[in-house]
């Protein structure tokens, strides 16, 4: 929030600074990741099951986090969360695809998916028909 202490700090701002001021996290409640923190630097966290509580929390100043730009490209264009450049986070961009077999289109469902990605995000990559091939199962080969 742009009255949070965070948001005021010279940028970018460093590890240091992070550690003392409280850390919102969502955790995950599967078994897989019991016991780890990732992305985790404050001494102090409010952990959290939902991304939706976050945004909230975090608009009200009483905390800080990372967050799906999408989620909150509202809030930052108007002046209601502000964009922190903290040293130990980059922005990630990851690329996004959608297979299907290639002796069929996709069904209905599945082609309005794929136009909405491209209409909503702008960064879906589309590759050559053809490009991922399956394997033949090993009890078949020679």
């Amino acid at each position: 929030a742009p009255d949070h202490p965070l948001a005021k700090l010279p940028k970018p701002i460093a590890i240091e600074d992070l550690r003392d001021h409280i850390q919102l996290v969502v955790s995950d409640q599967s078994e897989r990741t019991r016991g780890r923190d990732y992305g985790v630097f404050a001494y102090r966290t409010w952990r959290l099951t939902d991304v939706r509580t976050k945004h909230a929390l975090m608009r009200e100043g009483l905390g800080w986090g990372g967050l799906p730009r999408w989620l909150i490209a509202d809030d930052i264009a108007s002046g209601r969360l502000v964009e922190l450049d903290l040293e130990p986070y980059r922005e990630v961009r990851a690329p996004m695809y959608a297979m299907h077999r290639n002796d069929r289109s996709p069904k209905p469902a599945a082609s309005w998916l794929i136009d909405e990605f491209k209409r909503q995000l702008g960064c879906f990559n589309e590759l050559e028909p053809g490009v991922w091939t399956e394997e033949e199962p090993e009890t078949s080969r020679p």
